[in-house]
This record gives C-alpha cells, sequence and structure tokens, in this order.
C-alpha cells in the first residue's frame, strides 16, 4: 500500500519547491549586480564628461574673445601710432587665442587629447575669432557596457568691433616762445655757444643774422624745430585716426605772453599741418605766460566736454606743449602767474599747478608733454633766472594735467614720442570697442 502514494509524495514536493522563496532574493541580485553597476557607472562617467565639457566651452568661448580683442588692439595701435610690430593684427589674434587654450590645457589634465584651431577673420573694423574643438572622454566606469568614450565637439565665436566712433576735439596750444630757440640737444647747445656764445637762437632784429641764421647755415637745430616736426607727426597720426566721417577736430595755437591762433577747429590736417610749419621764433622777447594763455583758451575757445556722441557732443582735450616756466621780465614789470620761488628779478617761476583747472572742472582732458628745460649751468640766463625753481616745473606741471596724461621728453625722439603718447591716450578713451 505504502508504494500507491509515492506519486502524491512526489508532486507535493515540486508544489512546495515552486511555493518556496527561499535565498531568490540572492539570485536576484547577482542577476542585476552587472547591469546596476553599469547604470552607476554611467551617471558617474556621465557627470565627469558634462563637468569636462562645460570647461571646455568657457575655455573655447574666454579664447575667442581673448583672440579678437587682441586683434582689435593691435589694429588700433598700428592705426593709431605707426606701430609697425603690430601691423599683423590678425596673427596677433591667432597666437593670442592658442596661447591662452595651451596655458588652460596645462591646467587641467582631462583636457591633454584636446585638439582645436583658431581662425581670426576680419571685415572692415569687426574682428571675428573662432574656435573649433573636439576631445574624446575617456571613461572609467561604463567600460562593462562597451562604451569607451564620450565624444564632445563644437564652436566658439567672438566678434569685437574697434573703431574710433566718438568724437573729440583737440587743442594744441604750443610754446612758441624765445625760450623755443634753445638747441634741440645738447651738441646743439655745444656747436650754437661755439658759433655765436649762446645758447639761444634769438630772432630779434639786429641779432637774427648773428643768433639765429649763422647757427642755422652751420646745421644747429632749435627746439621749436622739433616741435614743429613731432606736432606735424601727431596731426598725421590723428588724421589716420579720424575715421571716415572726420571724428577728430584740431585746433592750433601758439603762446608767448599771448595766444597766436594759428588754426581754428578743423578737420582739414593737410592746412593744420602747413600752419604748424610756418611758425617762426618771436622777433621781439615778450615773455611766456602759460597761465594765462590757458586761461585765455578756456574763457574764448574751449567748451565743457561731451560724451562724443555726436559732433555736437564732442570729447575735449587741451595738449600744452612747455617747457614750465613763467616769465613776465618783458612784460613791464608784471609779476609772473607762479608760486614761489622766483628767478632774478622775481619775474620767472614755475607754473602754477592751478592753471588749469578751469579747463578741468568743464570735464577738459589737459594733457601736458613737458619739454625739460635743458640746464648749462655755466650761463648765467640758467643760473639765476631759472635754476632756483627747476625742480617745482615737473611737479606743478603733472598737478596741472589730467591723471595719466603727463609725459617728459628732453630729446627729439622723445618730444615725437611724448606727442604720440598724448594722442593715443586721447583716442583709446573715446574709442568704442563692443564684443559679443
Amino acid at each position: 500500500m505504502p508504494a500507491q502514494n509515492a506519486p502524491g509524495k512526489t508532486t507535493g514536493a515540486f508544489r512546495r519547491f515552486a511555493r518556496a522563496r527561499s535565498g531568490s532574493v540572492g539570485i536576484v541580485f547577482a542577476l542585476s549586480i552587472v547591469p546596476l553597476m553599469g547604470v552607476i557607472g554611467l551617471a558617474i562617467d556621465y557627470s565627469r564628461a558634462s563637468g569636462i565639457q562645460s570647461k571646455i566651452r568657457s575655455i573655447a568661448d574666454a579664447a575667442a574673445l581673448a583672440g579678437a580683442r587682441r586683434t582689435a588692439d593691435s589694429y588700433l595701435a598700428y592705426s593709431v601710432q605707426y606701430d609697425m610690430s603690430q601691423s599683423n593684427f590678425v596673427a596677433r589674434g591667432v597666437a593670442e587665442a592658442n596661447a591662452f587654450i595651451a596655458a588652460q590645457q596645462g591646467n587641467y589634465p582631462d583636457l591633454a587629447g584636446l585638439t582645436y584651431t583658431v581662425r581670426v577673420e576680419r571685415s572692415g573694423e569687426q574682428f571675428t575669432a573662432t574656435v573649433d574643438y573636439q576631445l574624446a572622454i575617456a571613461t572609467r566606469m561604463t567600460m562593462m557596457l562597451g562604451i569607451g568614450q564620450f565624444d564632445t565637439a563644437g564652436t566658439a565665436t567672438s566678434t569685437v568691433g574697434a573703431s574710433v566712433t566718438s568724437y573729440m576735439d583737440f587743442y594744441v596750444l604750443l610754446d612758441t616762445s624765445a625760450s623755443m630757440g634753445i638747441g634741440a640737444t645738447s651738441a646743439d647747445i655745444t656747436k650754437m655757444k661755439t658759433l655765436t656764445g649762446c645758447a639761444f637762437a634769438c630772432h630779434e632784429p639786429g641779432s637774427k643774422a648773428t643768433y639765429h641764421d649763422i647757427p642755422r647755415a652751420n646745421g644747429a637745430k632749435f627746439r621749436i624745430d622739433v616741435l614743429k616736426e613731432a606736432t606735424g607727426r601727431m596731426l598725421d597720426a590723428a588724421r589716420t585716426a579720424s575715421g571716415p566721417v572726420g571724428q577728430i577736430r584740431a585746433g592750433i595755437f601758439g603762446f608767448q605772453n599771448n595766444v597766436d591762433i594759428l588754426s581754428e577747429l578743423s578737420t582739414n590736417f593737410v592746412d593744420l599741418k602747413s600752419r604748424v610749419d610756418g611758425v617762426m621764433l618771436p622777433s621781439v622777447s615778450s615773455g611766456t605766460r602759460i597761465k594765462q594763455s590757458l586761461a585765455w583758451l578756456n574763457s574764448n575757445r574751449v567748451t565743457a566736454s561731451g560724451n562724443g556722441i555726436d559732433v555736437a557732443n564732442p570729447k575735449k582735450f587741451v595738449f600744452l606743449v612747455t617747457d614750465g616756466v613763467e616769465d613776465t621780465i618783458f612784460s613791464g614789470g608784471v609779476g609772473p602767474d607762479s608760486p614761489m620761488p622766483r628767478g632774478a628779478w622775481n619775474n620767472t617761476g614755475a607754473i602754477d599747478p592751478a592753471s588749469c583747472d578751469a579747463l578741468k572742472a568743464k570735464g577738459v582732458t589737459v594733457g601736458i608733454l613737458y619739454t625739460n628745460y635743458i640746464p648749462f649751468p655755466m650761463d648765467w640766463q640758467y643760473v639765476d633766472l631759472v635754476q632756483p625753481f627747476a625742480a617745482n616745473i615737473p611737479n606743478n606741471l603733472r598737478s596741472c594735467a589730467t591723471n595719466g596724461y603727463y609725459f617728459e621728453a628732453t630729446t627729439p625722439a622723445e618730444i615725437d614720442g611724448g606727442l604720440q603718447k598724448l594722442l593715443q591716450k586721447a583716442i583709446l578713451s573715446t574709442t568704442t570697442r563692443i564684443s559679443r
């Protein structure tokens, strides 16, 4: 009888096995662990890759902007300063962007395999830098899923416009007094003293043939010659930078005891230059009144500075070129407009640092080129009339100028460079440079 029950027992055992749940969690976990780890690894690798992609985009954007800006700045330097070292401005922009990316690669090991190309294109006065990049980002966790890398690629562009779109007026106030008859260099001074016994090229009747004509015939150059040449080159640079509608105007004024109007504001730089070329040393020594001349310009010609948005609202600049010495010896005994100390007879002194205040109060930028008074200590004119206050001249002139617009010069090259720097600073301060 017992053997008859065997099939039932077997069937029951299968039913109990089918209903049993013990040990199933381990089996399910074992079967799911591989895909689960793959999903987790994918999330980790994807997050890491997204971070690297974001970093690459930021670097490419910054590199494109750096390249476009460098190109625009080099273009402006070339246009305004005739700086031939900046003439290949597109190549400079490409080099700037390449250098930026290379530096960033050194900071981020994950970017070691980054490949990229940079190009800069010009359209008029608009410069567009483009950076194309690509990188294979190696995975760390998803190799088990057969994903060995994430590929990323993209393009970043930036455009910078560089143009002198603001309007500006600059008034050049040139010291054309007898002191500008000094020899242009120490060698010229020596030559003049050897030829005539005087370091100045006196232009007065009765003296001109000896003190002016003889040194000139023997190749001596006077400081007034250097000022004229340097002013002419500055006007050439202004003409180049002026733009197609003549955004820059210039007025030229000489001064001694009074102001001499060489040219009112004009965009005709050829005519302006010819008027400067015609400047002569005075035939009568009438002194040098710097403060008075600045006051005349402020009262009679220079109005409040505008925002440069149009020809009716130009930004205003005054460029003063002087040796900084007030001289009223030939002004009827009137004392100079200068603080103490003073020279012999109380008729010479350093410029009053407040001389430019009225112009600056109008928003006018005052630029000053100090043509150093070359000392010649064996001459009584320097020892008695200038040396007592010579140390005060540069400080007073610096205080008179707008911050950053003071330059000193002694040699012809320095005078030329100083005027170019004044113009360059003025133009760059009015230059519009738009990035997008």
